[in-house]
């Protein structure tokens, strides 16, 4: 009787990353810095920006802006591959998504006034931090990012980014290939 052997650790492991990266579509360096994001930075402020939303809850007059809050907590959390953005007019439904309108920069403001600059310092400070190490250099670029977004929050959003078209290497190949001739 044939008996197959069951796979080991490190085949059932080398099977699942192969499987994650077929079915997330995503270059595998970004799941790695998403993963590097998270473990050095990204937990801690989702859970701040969170009990902040909460503490935001507790106070009648904020209850506006503890959405933000959770927007941002989320953002803060998986930065990698999201950038900010304004909705076209078309598709705006609301005033907290029109950057035009005056209670969107009442509301920006008091947001300011109240929350954003002390938040934006601290994101800037942890960028300058981060900035000093080659692997930290990633995160300050989001910690740069993030404290852009929560400076003035009302009237836009968060949304995926466009994928970046590589370069096809037969064409480089050819371009490269042509300026070589013109030159010699």
């Amino acid at each position: 009787m044939n008996q197959q052997q069951s796979p080991t650790f490190s085949q059932k492991l080398k099977y699942r990353i192969q499987y994650f990266l077929a079915v997330t579509d995503r270059p595998p360096w970004i799941i790695i810095r998403q993963a590097l994001w998270i473990i050095l930075s990204g937990w801690y402020l989702f859970l701040h920006y969170l009990s902040g939303a909460l503490g935001l809850l507790v106070t009648i007059v904020f209850i506006p802006f503890a959405w933000f809050m959770v927007k941002i907590a989320i953002f803060a959390l998986l930065p990698i591959g999201k950038e900010i953005k304004v909705k076209p007019p078309e598709e705006q439904t609301g005033w907290t998504d029109n950057p035009m309108h005056p209670y969107t920069a009442i509301a920006n403001i008091v947001w300011l006034f109240f929350f954003g600059w002390n938040l934006c310092l601290a994101h800037l400070t942890l960028a300058m931090v981060q900035a000093l190490t080659i692997i930290g250099l990633g995160n300050a670029i989001i910690h740069v990012r993030l404290a852009a977004f929560i400076l003035w929050p009302f009237g836009s959003y968060i949304g995926d980014k466009a994928p970046t078209p590589f370069p096809d290497p037969l064409y480089i190949a050819y371009d490269v290939e042509r300026v070589e001739t013109m030159n010699g």
